[in-house]
């Protein structure tokens, strides 16, 4: 596998920028900045448990709640800065590739608000909708094909059609996510969909280069994955130069994983957190027969889940014709002993026989799937060091969303 260092990126000086994203588990906090020579840091980087049934797909029941937890949060921690950009969650949003008639762009938005509310139901009032203009048509990849005809019944040119990336979200959501924050005394700049920032967090450290063209023009135009393993459930989400094209939710969560290693092998949560987490691993001695049985369970609970992953990336490539270069992997659960080693070796096998006409590289070969855990820079099985003090793959969209308005030295 090509491992690839990361590519210091050229940031404007004196930049600062807070994230704030509440999980059903977790509520993560990153405060990022860059000095006056435009070196990236992180000043802060936390979590605090998420409140029970605090979240309701995706919507925050009590925001008094939320709020009076991230206020704690903030005091203990120091951080004075108020200006801060919200994930809207995991949950009543959508991110969709589709194709349209070529239209002004006042009603282009509006026939996506339309197309929203078809994976949002709803009354189109209900949604905060936005697009993503793709070039090149005629060659995008499409996930919703539909056949479309004028009065007459003839089929429309395709050059006559727009492909957009459809971005929705209930706009309850939005409106308790900014409650909760208000409450918490900060002032919501934006609220984004997690797909959006964790690309953002992709490039921010470097992975792919700088700007938006990918592993630089080497690598221009090559699809990348991004799975985000949360408490309630994994998102897959394949991009081309940073745009989402395809998204898909997976049935593997964390907090059922966690639930079923302690009912097969009736280990108590402070052991399950220390061989998976590491915590505590300094202070208790580790179990030779206990790590066994673990990666004996897990690699049934894996396979599962890489089959899914498989689907996934097979659905894309088929339809688009391009491979998908490199997987991320982020969120908490992107740690899971023996998980990054095993899913490589899975995909590349799974892949092989995938073989593309490059017309980047000038090749005609089966190119290698580079897995990565997001914010680790040791890339072997056992414990990786994170690439910047205070970083860890759970707080991928929350970094994301801090660095929003951050610019980089053109």
């Amino acid at each position: 596998m090509e491992e690839r260092g990361l590519t210091a990126q050229q940031w404007r000086g004196n930049q600062i920028g807070l994230g704030v994203d509440v999980g059903s588990a977790l509520t993560k906090i990153v405060l990022a900045r860059t000095d006056r020579w435009g070196v990236l840091t992180v000043d802060s980087a936390g979590s605090v448990p998420t409140p029970d049934s605090a979240l309701h797909y995706g919507e925050i029941r009590d925001p008094d709640l939320i709020s009076s937890v991230l206020h704690d949060y903030l005091q203990q921690a120091g951080i004075k800065f108020t200006r801060v950009t919200a994930s809207s969650g995991r949950w009543g949003s959508v991110v969709r590739q589709i194709s349209l008639p070529s239209m002004p762009q006042k009603e282009l938005l509006e026939a996506v608000r339309w197309q929203a509310v078809q994976y949002l139901p709803g009354d189109v009032g209900d949604v905060c909708a936005d697009f993503i203009p793709l070039p090149d048509s005629g060659s995008a990849f499409t996930s919703d094909e539909v056949e479309i005809t004028d009065e007459a019944g003839q089929a429309v040119s395709a050059f006559s059609q727009t492909d957009v990336v459809v971005v929705a979200v209930r706009k309850s959501i939005v409106r308790s996510h900014i409650e909760a924050m208000f409450g918490a005394g900060l002032e919501v700049q934006a609220v984004e969909v997690p797909p959006v920032a964790d690309i953002r967090s992709i490039y921010g450290l470097g992975y792919l280069g700088s700007g938006g063209t990918g592993l630089g023009n080497r690598w221009a135009g090559h699809p990348v994955a991004v799975i985000n393993m949360g408490h309630s459930g994994t998102d897959l989400i394949i991009y081309v130069d940073g745009v989402p094209l395809m998204a898909r939710q997976l049935s593997f969560g964390g907090e059922s994983l966690l639930d079923r290693v302690g009912r097969a092998l009736k280990l108590r949560a402070n052991v399950i957190d220390r061989y998976f987490f590491d915590i505590g691993s300094g202070i208790f001695a580790r179990d030779r027969e206990i790590e066994e049985d673990l990666q004996e369970f897990l690699e049934v609970q894996y396979s599962s889940l890489y089959l899914s992953i498989r689907r996934s990336l097979e659905y894309f490539v088929t339809r688009s014709k391009r491979p998908v270069k490199w997987v991320f992997l982020g969120g908490g659960y992107a740690v899971l002993p023996g998980l990054r080693g095993s899913l490589s070796q899975y995909l590349n096998e799974a892949f092989s026989d995938y073989v593309f006409a490059d017309d980047v590289l000038g090749v005609t070969e089966a190119l290698p799937i580079n897995v990565m855990v997001w914010a680790r820079g040791n890339q072997g099985d056992g414990p990786a060091s994170p690439v910047m003090d205070g970083l860890d793959p759970k707080f991928l969209t929350a970094f994301g969303l801090a660095i929003r308005d951050f610019q980089l030295v053109e």
